[in-house]
């Protein structure tokens, strides 16, 4: 038999308030077409104001490698030289090693935070 009309579908659920802990996160003014070359809106100015601290940070040890070869260099030893060499090869790369930390652990730490996971944020 008959057995009554057909259940109502049940309402989409409302969006949960927003967080007052978060940071806001900065809106673009416009988007972009795809392929789209910079045209000097809010993204390309954000951009540019990156392109200064970050070439700066990529100059900073080369130098101070190269000030420190033309020190040791006017002192007129080859081992001196040859040992300056090595211990910037070798600060180099721990400098390189140190620095990619932060890229692998914010964006954990970050989507920790997002979750709400302040025991893994901790960790």
């Amino acid at each position: 038999g008959w057995r009554g009309p057909p259940p109502r579908p049940r309402p989409p659920p409302r969006p949960s308030p927003p967080r007052r802990d978060r940071l806001p996160v900065p809106r673009l003014t416009s988007v972009p077409k795809p392929g789209a070359k910079p045209c000097g809106d809010d993204l390309d100015r954000r951009i540019a104001s990156l392109a200064g601290p970050a070439v700066l940070s990529f100059l900073i040890l080369p130098i101070a490698q190269a000030t420190d070869l033309f020190w040791v260099g006017r002192m007129g030893e080859a081992l001196a030289l040859a040992g300056q060499a090595a211990a910037s090869q070798l600060y180099s790369t721990l400098s390189f090693l140190t620095s990619t930390l932060p890229t692998i652990t914010v964006p954990r730490i970050a989507a920790a935070r997002a979750a709400g996971d302040d025991a893994a944020v901790q960790e």
